[in-house]
């Protein structure tokens, strides 16, 4: 019997420390808040716990669709204190339903629980499944903690699946991360390490509860540590940035911040936090500001330094990581004492799948990648060639693969593809059972650097091209577009590859802008800088460009939408 489960962890809070306010909801991201104490959240999950008896076996699946709030936590805890598996999702809407009945189909749940808003509103023939929102009590009788008995309602083994987390379905269809007690509790081990976590720790979390970024820094670090987190909803966060920062300020008092996101987070603050907001925000207490999920541009990192360093920000402060849902969370993360680590690479060497350090002094001549730190404890990173299969030299370009307890036994219902996928074995060296990330990357001495996706790759004229890298050179060269709102991808013409750019241009900017002037600044910064041709530029509506509920760029998507006359065109340079 395992007996160092979250649910051991939430009870060992609430009889340690039940006074300590365990979440802090921001309802409205910034002035409204609820809070709850660990002992109160023990109460709550275990009146959920004995709603849930007798509506399930055990190891029944169980989506979690709540839209945002205490619910969603009671609910996924319940759910393990049940040893039912939580399948976190985001609620049904116009947008996201196609997704939701492909994951119904996928892991067969017994039942989605919701709030009673969402169950109310929710056809549930539509979906072939009951939406249950189960009513807890508004007030509670908080009696002394002698009085509750506290105990794990099931047995638990490490082997035991908790949830199956789904992927973003960024370059695929969504599919079911198996991940057991096991790898939640190594993830968390390691990033509590990495981290310098502990009990005096304070957790501010934007990011969307049901993804491994938002889950394991949201949710299972502050129960497992004794954490207090403070959440605000992603929408919250997108429609005001400035709320993230204004919160990382206000509870500075209550000791070390640690909280991130993707890139595009640190971007949209600098693009829309001004002067007047920022005279309000102490930022010296933000110890960790981490930042994955996404290729991590050097250039957000300086900017975001540069503006709220007078706000008390450190730049040393940044920590670059990489994860995936796949190894549960954090796959490689560096020293939290140490600057980041940028290298200049010859752009040249970058297209024949290596990567050569560079002095720079010819600013069309590199490209600057940052860090994501080395091997964790337990764990074995390899680069991969992923035609030969067989280990890459230090410098050489190949996919990033992944050995440890914090990787995955593979995808829900999936043996063909597990197989192939989360037991590879190198060819030369015949070393096995590592997880196929599907990520390119390169190490120098031992630093792991990461350069994408290789579904995503351009490859022209038998040069490898990174989407990410076309795409800062067209979001430096003419401002007006949206940044992180455009992709870069390759079509085939007539057995070649050509390289097309699709954006969004601000809506308040349609009607200043010349686009065939836009056009033809960007043809010509593409071709100065990687020297090569674009067969054409589209530009869509604001707001039109497909994303993930946790916003990543879904370029294969806007591919298909293209090549299939799907996008909202404003102007196409065809």
């Amino acid at each position: 019997m395992n007996q160092n489960t979250i649910i051991h962890a939430l009870i060992n809070n609430a009889s340690v420390r039940p006074d300590k306010i365990a979440y802090i909801f921001l309802l409205d991201g910034q002035h409204k808040k609820q809070e709850i104490t660990f002992y109160e959240l023990y109460l709550k999950v275990l009146e959920y716990s004995k709603l849930l008896e007798g509506r399930f076996n055990k190891n029944d699946r169980a989506l979690l669709c709540y839209p945002w709030g205490l619910e969603y936590i009671i609910s996924f805890l319940a759910c393990i204190n049940n040893g039912l598996i939580a399948v976190p999702i985001f609620p049904p809407n116009t947008i996201n339903n196609s997704r939701i009945k492909k994951i119904i189909a996928d892991c067969t749940p017994k039942f989605a629980l919701t709030s009673s808003e969402v169950a109310e509103k929710t056809d549930e023939a539509d979906f072939g499944l009951k939406f249950l929102g189960l009513h807890l009590n508004e007030q509670q009788n908080l009696n002394e903690t002698t009085k509750i008995k506290f105990e794990v309602k099931n047995d638990f083994d490490f082997k035991d699946i908790a949830l199956l987390q789904y992927t973003s379905g960024s370059t695929s269809n969504p599919k079911g991360v198996i991940v057991t007690h096991s790898n939640m509790l190594a993830n968390s081990k390691l990033i509590t390490q990495n981290f310098q976590h502990d009990e005096n720790t304070v957790s501010v979390n934007w990011l969307p509860l049901y993804h491994d970024m938002g889950l394991m820094n949201g949710i299972i670090q502050p129960v497992l540590l004794g954490m207090t987190c403070a959440i605000m909803s992603p929408t919250s966060f997108l429609k005001r940035p400035f709320r993230w920062l204004k919160a990382i300020s206000d509870f500075k008092e209550l000791g070390l911040i640690t909280s991130g996101g993707p890139n595009f987070s640190y971007e949209i603050c600098c693009n829309y936090i001004d002067e007047e907001h920022m005279r309000i925000l102490d930022l010296s207490k933000w110890h960790i500001a981490y930042s994955g999920a996404e290729p991590i541009r050097p250039s957000t990192l300086r900017r975001f330094a540069d503006k709220f360093t007078p706000c008390g920000f450190n730049y040393k402060n940044f920590y670059p990581l990489y994860g995936l849902a796949e190894a549960t969370l954090m796959a490689s993360a560096g020293n939290i004492n140490d600057e980041p680590i940028i290298k200049k690479i010859e752009t040249e060497s970058i297209k024949a799948g290596r990567a050569i350090e560079t002095d720079g002094n010819d600013n069309y001549n590199y490209t600057e990648v940052v860090g994501c730190g080395t091997n964790l404890d337990g764990q074995k990173l390899l680069i991969v060639n992923p035609s030969t299969l067989c280990k890459c030299a230090e410098n050489e370009i190949g996919e990033i693969w992944i050995a440890g307890p914090c990787v995955s036994n593979g995808y829900w219902d999936k043996p063909d593809i597990n197989k192939e996928i989360f037991d590879a074995e190198t060819k030369d060296t015949n070393e096995g059972h590592f997880l196929r990330t599907g990520d390119l990357g390169f190490f120098i001495k031992n630093e792991l650097f990461v350069t994408g996706r290789l579904k995503e790759l351009i490859i022209i004229g038998g040069k490898n091209y990174y989407p990410q890298d076309i795409e800062l050179i067209v979001e430096n060269e003419y401002k007006d577009i949206r940044a992180g709102c455009g992709a870069a991808f390759s079509i085939d013409i007539n057995d070649e590859e050509k390289l097309v750019i699709v954006y969004e241009i601000h809506r308040k900017y349609l009607k200043h802008i010349n686009i065939e002037d836009v056009i033809s600044s960007i043809r010509r910064a593409v071709s100065q800088n990687l020297g090569l041709n674009v067969y054409d530029i589209v530009f869509i509506e604001t707001s039109s460009f497909p994303k993930t509920s946790s916003g990543k760029l879904q370029r294969l998507l806007v591919k298909q939408y293209y090549l299939n006359n799907k996008l909202k065109v404003i102007k196409s340079s065809l």
